[in-house]
């Protein structure tokens, strides 16, 4: 999230504790090739949809995940 990068991910243990759908990427479910698949094609064929991605993980990555953040919590 630091560097911009949408994240596309496994609904799995945390990671949606961490990650929102739709909004900081994606989340799929396990063993679902075909949604990994569409999700990183949507990523690839919709600039628009990166860039507001990446602009919001790149900004709540140290908000909500700075070491500090971390220890503080």
């Amino acid at each position: 999230m630091t560097t911009g990068l949408p994240v596309i991910a496994t609904a799995v243990g945390a990671v949606p504790d961490f990650v929102k759908d739709g909004e900081d990427g994606f989340l799929v479910a396990p063993k679902a090739p075909l949604d990994l698949a569409d999700r990183i094609c949507r990523l690839l064929d919709d600039e628009g949809l990166r860039h507001r991605i990446s602009e919001r993980v790149r900004a709540r990555a140290p908000r909500e995940f700075s070491i500090e953040v971390g220890a503080e919590r």
